[in-house]
């Protein structure tokens, strides 16, 4: 509960910073901002919000799931390991889209439900400062396809942060190390220390993806081979593992 209500007050911060911005603001800006860092579902909400809850969520589960009586029940090493697989694509699934309900239904009631980057004088015409650019990419901003962008780009987002708890924890015992770790790593991809997104940042929308769907699916495919990559390794790791030391 205390989790629930601190990443709500948090959204809601978030959308309210992107709706005072400078221009004109529509619900669209405010969940997912040109800049890729502001808006309830860019870089600041997985720093804020998606990487600690995730953490959060995931350790206090496996704390409970590795206790002695639970692991001996099952066969297997590999059984266990599959619980918490199957219980980060949930997770993953359920945060995405609460995430994103939480932001419509917010940013509808502040700023209206208007698909205003349709329009000729929203946010992506007003940046691109190209009248032809822009009506070349009109099809890509409708509002289905814009929600639908937002959801696979968060959802393996969310997927790639719980697959890489579960490989860290199998060198971290301490939840808070595991925790910086990815904070760090959302923070070296922030500050653009290397010249390439390698995390969060690849779950990001800015201009460009608009601009250049390509951008969008190649960031996607990024964020899944790492994830199938972190799924197969942290699996061989979990079978060398000793849950009743």
């Amino acid at each position: 509960m205390p989790g629930s209500i601190y990443s709500l007050f948090i959204l809601i911060c978030l959308l309210i910073l992107s709706a005072h911005s400078p221009g004109y603001r529509g619900i669209f800006d405010l969940i997912a901002d040109l800049d890729g860092m502001h808006g309830s579902t860019n870089q600041l909400m997985f720093i804020s919000v998606g990487i600690p809850m995730t953490v959060l969520t995931i350790t206090q589960l496996m704390k409970f799931k590795d206790r002695g009586p639970f692991a001996t029940r099952l066969e297997t090493r590999f059984q266990i390991f599959h619980i918490y697989a199957i219980t980060a694509v949930v997770l993953s699934f359920v945060f995405t889209v609460l995430i994103l309900m939480v932001s419509w239904v917010a940013g509808g009631l502040m700023v209206g439900f208007d698909n205003t980057w349709l329009n000729a004088k929203g946010m992506i015409s007003q940046t691109t400062h190209d009248q032809n650019r822009f009506f070349s990419i009109l099809p890509q901003l409708t509002t289905y396809k814009v929600l639908g962008t937002l959801f696979v780009t968060k959802f393996l987002g969310f997927l790639m942060i719980a697959f890489l708890t579960l490989f860290l924890k199998n060198w971290f015992k301490n939840d808070g190390i595991v925790l910086i770790v990815l904070v760090a790593l959302a923070g070296v991809d922030q500050l653009s220390l290397v010249p390439i997104p390698i995390f969060t940042l690849s779950a990001n929308l800015w201009l460009g993806n608009w601009l250049n769907p390509m951008t969008t699916f190649f960031h996607c495919a990024y964020l899944l081979i790492v994830s199938i990559f972190l799924y197969g390794i942290t699996g061989i790791l979990f079978e060398r593992r000793d849950f009743l030391s």
